[in-house]
């Protein structure tokens, strides 16, 4: 009788850190703890797994922390970026660095992507391989000021806006568990698109399954997100979204043929009523004026899906990064 051989799951954690010298050594203690707990789980699985750290060009002792890593533990392989190119920019570099990989963990370095969270989407996707690709984590609960939950609420809507694609999940952000099938996807698309990383994983991902989880509020360090600066994602998204300006103009266009309509029908009924003295003139012109205008914006927004089905620009600056070695 022949051994029935043990499977292996070959895993990449990816996480981008920016001035998170406070929270490297726990994020990798974290992530060891919950690998050694889903692997008690699952004996009958051998869980091999990497964590690449992306330092977006920190600005304190994170590099510091992370090369004391990379010396305690081979499993680190971390990179540099040369300059600090945001965060989704260097969470897909990550992704571009990560070879033999069965399954991708993305979490962010701050902690408020728990670890233990993400190993049990992982045990989720394990369990669930044969029919889901992913396993997507959604905020119930943010975390931060009221300002802030604001921000994230215009972000979220602006961008669905934006785009025809796959609509964004309220709270979904990227963190999550990604079969490399998924994450090849979403790469291509990154690259060949203008689509934002969330964007590009939800379009990626045929069948996923969604976990809702409430975030904990930092414990270490400071974020570098502000409401400015979710307002300013969001008017990056919705002005580099591929619909941006065909659904402007069918709104407008809609909203004017209803506008001309409506003026219309009331003039005709003031003038059957007999309360109305009105001969045609210039508010005839104005109700032409108005509802060729709008004729005009709802062709214009034909004309700009037919753009969008055949254009797909990218104009990203590629990330240029060093290995950090110990």
């Amino acid at each position: 009788m022949s051994a029935v051989a043990t499977p292996e799951i070959n895993l990449a954690i990816v996480s981008s850190a920016f001035n998170e010298e406070a929270n490297i050594l726990s994020l990798y203690e974290a992530c060891a703890e919950a690998a050694e707990g889903l692997q008690r789980e699952m004996p009958m699985t051998i869980l091999n797994w990497r964590l690449f750290l992306i330092d977006n060009c920190s600005e304190d002792q994170t590099t510091l922390e992370i090369r004391r890593l990379i010396r305690r533990d081979q499993r680190v392989i971390a990179f540099r970026n040369a300059r600090n190119y945001g965060v989704e920019p260097s969470f897909m570099y990550g992704l571009q660095s990560v070879e033999e990989a069965d399954v991708v963990m993305l979490m962010c370095a701050d902690l408020q992507d728990p670890p233990s969270i993400g190993f049990s989407m992982l045990k989720q996707w394990i369990d669930g391989r044969d029919s889901i690709d992913a396993v997507l984590g959604s905020k119930e609960r943010s975390a931060g000021t009221p300002f802030i939950k604001l921000g994230r609420k215009l972000y979220y809507r602006m961008m669905n806006f934006s785009n025809r694609d796959q609509a964004v999940l309220r709270g979904f952000h990227g963190f999550g568990c990604y079969s490399s099938s998924v994450i090849n996807q979403a790469l291509w698309l990154w690259s060949n698109t203008s689509l934002n990383m969330r964007s590009c994983l939800i379009s990626a991902s045929g069948c996923h399954q969604v976990v809702r989880y409430v975030q904990p509020d930092r414990v270490a360090g400071r974020s570098s997100y502000s409401f400015l600066g979710y307002v300013n994602e969001a008017l990056v998204a919705i002005f580099s979204g591929s619909s941006i300006a065909g659904r402007i103009s069918l709104r407008i266009g809609a909203f004017g043929i209803l506008v001309s309509v409506l003026l219309a029908l009331s003039i005709l009924a003031n003038k059957l009523s007999g309360f109305s003295g009105y001969a045609p003139g210039t508010v005839t012109v104005a109700i032409l004026v108005i509802f060729s205008a709008a004729i005009q914006m709802i062709m214009l927004s034909l004309v700009s899906r037919q753009i969008e089905a055949q254009s797909r620009v990218s104009y990203r600056q590629p990330v240029q990064s060093r290995r950090i070695s110990d």
